[in-house]
């Protein structure tokens, strides 16, 4: 009876050995291979993420450009033949036109806001801010890290460039445009 049971232990061990170390490889395998599929996918998730956000962020910077170009006379114009509220009715068509801007805003020489497309926060002083001291000393700036807009309550992504007055081949002004976090997603 002993020899029996012996018999009977040594083959239960076999048995379950022969079921179990089989079964770890294969969840082992299956594991590796599942992690390394889905590591793939998110890496193509990512990489599409990044390409998009780079060709939203050029065509931010595009506009910008095409806006502060100093042939673009609607907004470069300093003369009195364009007055601030059209320019400032042309920048609404774009907006609308566009619907990639949370806000469209031009600055003085001094930093003081002359005006925006939803005539907030007319006569403030931004001149110590990075977007407006990059754009007057003639680079186009874009921030780095969103920053919260306490007028929109939003974050926001500041595109800002020069405005050029031709008359006199100075820089007159700046234009700054507001895209906000959320047309990321869409």
């Amino acid at each position: 009876m002993q020899i029996r049971s012996r018999l009977f232990i040594i083959m239960i061990s076999l048995v379950t050995a022969a079921i179990i170390v089989p079964s770890i490889i294969a969840l082992n395998t299956f594991t590796r291979s599942l992690e390394a599929e889905i590591t793939e996918e998110l890496k193509i998730s990512a990489l599409n993420a990044m390409d998009k956000l780079s060709r939203l962020m050029f065509e931010r910077l595009a506009d910008l450009r095409f806006l502060t170009y100093p042939n673009n006379t609607i907004i470069t114009n300093s003369s009195d033949n364009i007055s601030l509220g059209e320019k400032v009715e042309y920048l609404r068509q774009i907006e609308r036109a566009n619907k990639a801007y949370a806000s469209i805003s031009i600055y003085n020489a001094s930093g003081i806001k002359i005006g925006d497309t939803r005539s907030i926060d007319i006569g403030v002083n931004d001149s110590g801010e990075p977007f407006f001291r990059n754009a007057i000393n003639g680079t186009y700036y874009y921030d780095s890290v969103p920053a919260y807009s306490r007028s929109l309550g939003q974050y926001v992504i500041q595109f800002s460039g020069p405005l050029y007055d031709v008359s006199n081949n100075q820089t007159g002004g700046v234009l700054v445009l507001k895209f906000p976090l959320n047309k990321i997603n869409e």
